[in-house]
């Protein structure tokens, strides 16, 4: 095989749309979806297209008829998309340094629809909890005047549809590098449904597929261990994701879809864009950003867990957790002592209130490790990011004093650890407004 690749600068045309908020217009909801595809990419590019458009026309209809959001809304139709997300990297990077001084939140629309049976979030913990109000006034889209809550309680609640953000997510980027919370939402099919399938007719012109086992690895866009946000493991994608066959192949074709929906595009498209529409309704107008500045609190809490039962081995190494306990109850006062301010406060006041907001949408920014490089670690987040600086790669390394104790470095262990605990408790000043107290022992 001989491959000959010429490379050439090509122009990127990220396409924008917005709606001025009336109280802070410099604090933006974003809403964005990839315009390109290799092929037809009627689900991989096409669907969130539409989408996006959609919104974006339900939310002029709603200003034209009086409604005024105290916050601005963003609109966005990225290029670049299936060259790894260039077109919306190239602009998180151009406006890094004060993104999350503008950037409320991301919804991403990209694969938004891969079936019509299962609700996946992909979501940052900030943003997680908004799910559970929208689904309860959304029916499901093969369920006609059920809600979706209603089927997701036969699952066990709300939270078990949640996931952290995959590697591959348009809305990865957002979060991990750029500091904003962000979520992306998928409807699949149902994998056993899908089996009884068995075969599907591909071009419809006799290209038949083999059994299921061996249709999943089509267009499989990524897999990988999926955990919930207190276990810190990143997915590498939506496993289930995998029963639509045909992304990132010429058969992702409009025909193939509505094949796989039995006709329900439409209805299913309107139910993510009501799912979406709900949330943006929510963030663009209360007076005080509904963001979950607690739920990192949970997330330190598990890690300090773990240090304290490697307590007297850490000992043995000359290592104590100390200063990440004291970092994890900083910020969990932090937390609390903020919610506390504010239900004490008149968040009439507008001037209050923005000082409040600010204060929120700087959150997952200070999750941000500043101690490593963004050239050689993009993704900084400690909790969400990729990296020897993240509570995943901290936590892994702490197992092998059970499981592999002659891997264990002690000086490796202890750059991670004062790396953690600075950010951590960075993160409790700046929540506090106390971001340039030196006293705090580190």
């Amino acid at each position: 095989m001989a491959v000959h690749n010429t490379m050439k600068p090509v122009l990127l045309n990220n396409i924008f749309g917005s709606i001025e908020g009336s109280v802070e217009p410099d604090h933006y909801i974003i809403m964005g979806a990839q315009r390109d595809s290799w092929g037809p990419g009627a689900a991989k590019s096409g669907v969130g297209t539409a989408l996006l458009m959609e919104l974006a026309r339900a939310f002029s209809s709603m200003v034209q008829n009086g409604f005024q959001p105290r916050r601005s809304l963003l609109f966005v139709s990225w290029d670049g998309g299936d060259f790894g997300n260039v077109g919306a990297t190239e602009w998180l990077e151009g406006y890094l340094t004060m993104l999350h001084l503008k950037a409320v939140a991301y919804f991403s629309l990209d694969q938004a629809i891969l079936g019509d049976d299962n609700l996946s979030v992909f979501s940052s913990p900030l943003l997680a909890h908004l799910i559970e109000g929208a689904i309860k006034h959304v029916d499901h889209p093969k369920h006609a005047g059920q809600s979706i809550l209603s089927l997701v309680q036969r699952q066990g609640g709300w939270r078990n549809i949640v996931k952290p953000l995959p590697l591959n997510s348009g809305a990865y980027s957002f979060t991990a590098f750029g500091g904003v919370p962000a979520m992306q939402l998928h409807f699949t099919e149902d994998v056993e449904g899908y089996k009884e399938l068995n075969t599907l007719d591909m071009a419809g012109e006799g290209q038949i597929l083999e059994p299921f086992e061996e249709v999943e690895e089509v267009g499989r866009e990524g897999h990988g261990e999926e955990a919930k946000f207190g276990n810190v493991k990143n997915s590498d994608g939506p496993s289930d994701s995998r029963v639509y066959p045909f992304i990132n192949t010429p058969l992702d074709t409009h025909t193939h879809i509505q094949e796989l929906l039995q006709g329900h595009l439409t209805t299913v498209g309107r139910s993510l864009a009501e799912l979406i529409g709900l949330m943006v309704l929510r963030l663009s107008h209360t007076h005080i950003l509904p963001l979950d500045v607690e739920c990192y609190s949970g997330e330190a809490v598990r890690i300090s867990t773990e240090l304290g039962r490697k307590h007297t081995q850490l000992k043995a190494q000359g290592l104590s957790p100390q200063w990440v306990f004291s970092a994890r109850g900083d910020y969990s006062r932090a937390a609390k002592n903020l919610l506390e301010a504010i239900k004490n406060s008149d968040i009439q006041d507008e001037r209050m209130a923005r000082v409040y907001n600010t204060r929120i949408m700087r959150v997952e920014y200070y999750f941000l490790s500043q101690y490593v490089s963004v050239v050689e670690t993009p993704f900084r987040h400690v909790f969400l990011g990729r990296g020897s600086h993240t509570v995943e790669a901290l936590s892994d390394h702490l197992s092998l004093l059970d499981t592999e104790p002659e891997r264990f470095d002690e000086a490796k262990f202890r750059k991670q650890l004062a790396l953690f605990t600075w950010t951590l408790q960075g993160a409790a000043n700046a929540l506090s407004g106390d971001v340039w107290n030196v006293d705090n022992p580190l």
